[in-house]
């Protein structure tokens, strides 16, 4: 049986029009293929619904003011989240421009059943998911994956002491501490284009600071940052 997501993890908007059409996953905050609840659940939707998923990322070509470094960082462990999604049989499909515009037109043009996305406090994020969140053609989910306890079960206000904030914490640890399921292969292909625009067409794109290089001490992708985790429970 397919792990089912807490449902106090995400919130839906749009209500659930009973729509045919792929599911979405958005992928604009937690940029990998494993222990994502995003991507989970997008999937557990898509297998109910027995549909084709794809996961869409938009760059932005400028981003309070990133530079190349920043950038490479991101493509470049976005090309191993392709090759994992790869072997999940979930197509990962990239665009540039303004996200809040152009993931518009790509539903425009794929005509999703559902689209599931990341939750994200800053406000440019909140300002590319509002026109989604106005729509009502088709269900849209908000998925909190960045934290533990979701963002909006944790405090309803601005918190300034750790001494008040950290037992809303720990009340709703027994709830949200659990696995993180395998990511199995999706049992049903996406009937589209398969083809993906190469990471090098996102790097051309780029309109940042090159003066600022990548960095060479640190590896970028999410089984870099597991050994690093890894190696600080171990001996840090």
């Amino acid at each position: 049986m397919e792990h089912l997501v807490n449902s106090r993890r995400f919130r839906a908007y749009n209500g659930d029009v009973s729509r045919d059409g792929p599911v979405l996953y958005w992928m604009h905050r937690e940029f990998r293929a494993s222990d994502n609840w995003g991507l989970i659940q997008a999937r557990v939707e898509a297998l109910r619904r027995r549909v084709p998923l794809a996961v869409v990322f938009c760059m932005a070509p400028a981003f309070l003011g990133a530079t190349i470094r920043q950038y490479d960082f991101l493509l470049t462990g976005l090309e191993e989240t392709g090759t994992d999604l790869q072997s999940a049989n979930i197509p990962l499909i990239l665009c540039c421009g303004d996200p809040e515009k152009e993931i518009q037109r790509l539903c425009r043009q794929l005509s999703p059943g559902l689209v599931v996305t990341d939750f994200d406090p800053l406000h440019i994020k909140r300002q590319w998911l509002r026109p989604l969140l106005e729509q009502v053609d088709f269900p849209v989910q908000v998925v909190d994956s960045r934290n533990v306890v979701p963002c909006w079960l944790a405090s309803d206000h601005r918190e300034f002491m750790a001494r008040t904030f950290r037992p809303k914490i720990h009340h709703h640890l027994s709830e949200f501490l659990e696995p993180f399921p395998d990511l199995d292969p999706h049992p049903f292909p996406w009937k589209g284009d398969r083809s993906r625009h190469d990471v090098a067409f996102l790097r051309a794109s780029l309109r940042v600071d090159n003066r600022v290089p990548p960095v060479t001490w640190l590896k970028a992708g999410p089984k870099a940052a597991g050994q690093v985790l890894e190696q600080f429970i171990a001996q840090r």
